[in-house]
């Protein structure tokens, strides 16, 4: 690609960073991955088949701002460190980035959104599916050696060894992430480790996590971890009743781990006792919420709840309807319409504005 045609707005500073507005503009990235970007909009990569890694090595700063990629498709049998970013470098921040739909097969260290991870990672989130025809496979990273914070994935995640529902293998830190997807895969040999949250870990720091999946394989298999070698394990949880596993680990350690039926896990108890935080009233806010307590699994205290929830502030109230005034009759959305267009309508109008008003004053408080 010549000079000329990199055409990014932005300086790629932190205070100016360059901006992605199109599927484009997200491939551009790989030309300078050390600067600072930031998504502008969501984007939908639907009949776009990525030949790798949409960027193969990352070193920089990417803010998501909330919006999501949606449909990333990347089929690369022979190809290693495959994912929206191959390998995010040690000093690379990746922020509040979901990703949905997505299709990653490659051949070994995949993940949802990151291949492997050096860097940090916060408030990112993965739905879809993940397969690695090799080993280290998971539903957000491959493989971690970084930073792994409020996170979650959803993803189905199919491989032949060393498979997690978020990370394949875990050598970095886990804080206050989760997975609920299912986890398959017939292993390479009977050392291979299938685990809920992570295959296999090599003293990682694992905090205040939990997973749900379903965990199939062959080898080692255990409701959060495959194998655990060394890892510093606190305050976690697994569903012993839709993983299929009595055991928090398949081998090795499961000390700070603790297995509850569904019933239990839906209980914010369980959590308060091990130092979870849901408090907003505390002098800082909240980590975790429960939106309905007996129903609902604990989420990230960042995470949208309801349609109308455009602020992000876990309930539907006035702040959300200030929104959509600032943005009232706005055209050309999502782009320059916050998130005020929640009916995706296009426009900011009474389509939204009645999912909005139906919900106000729902929430957790």
């Amino acid at each position: 690609m010549a000079v000329h045609d990199w055409a990014l707005a932005g300086q790629g500073t932190a205070l100016e960073p360059f901006v992605v507005a199109s599927a484009a503009d997200l491939g551009k990235i790989w030309l300078r991955p050390w600067a600072h970007y930031c998504l502008a909009c969501d984007l939908d990569l639907a009949g776009i088949n990525w030949s790798s890694a949409v960027v193969p090595v990352f070193a920089g700063n990417l803010d998501g701002q909330g919006f999501v990629i949606s449909n990333l498709h990347i089929d690369q049998p022979n190809v290693c460190r495959v994912g929206l970013l191959g390998s995010v470098k040690f000093g690379g921040l990746i922020t509040n980035i979901g990703t949905v739909n997505v299709y990653i097969r490659g051949y070994h260290i995949a993940g949802g959104p990151i291949g492997e991870n050096g860097g940090a990672v916060l408030q990112c989130y993965s739905h879809g599916t993940v397969i690695g025809l090799s080993e280290l496979t998971g539903g957000l990273v491959g493989l971690n050696d970084g930073e792994l914070t409020a996170c979650f994935s959803t993803c189905s995640v199919d491989g032949t060894g060393d498979v997690g529902g978020l990370a394949g293998s875990a050598d970095g830190t886990i804080e206050r992430c989760y997975a609920t997807g299912a986890i398959t895969g017939s292993g390479l040999s009977p050392l291979s480790s299938f685990g809920g949250l992570v295959g296999i870990s090599t003293q990682a720091i694992i905090i205040s996590s939990y997973a749900t999946g379903h965990v199939g394989g062959t080898g080692y298999r255990g409701g959060l971890i495959g194998f655990n070698d060394s890892a510093s394990v606190s305050g976690c949880f697994w569903n012993i009743t839709t993983s299929g596993r009595t055991a928090a680990v398949g081998y090795g350690s499961s000390t700070g781990i603790t297995g509850k039926n569904t019933t239990n896990m839906q209980v914010l108890s369980t959590f308060t006792g091990a130092g979870w935080d849901f408090s907003d009233t505390d002098g800082d806010g909240a980590d975790w919420m429960m939106l309905r307590e007996g129903e609902d699994y604990p989420r990230l205290a960042w995470q949208e709840v309801y349609a109308g929830d455009i602020a992000g502030l876990y309930g539907v109230n006035m702040v959300d309807l200030m929104e959509i005034a600032r943005n009232w009759l706005e055209t050309g959305c999502p782009a320059d319409c916050e998130q005020a267009d929640i009916d995706a309508s296009g426009v900011v109008d009474l389509g939204g504005l009645c999912d909005t008003c139906c919900g106000v004053d729902e929430g957790v408080n």
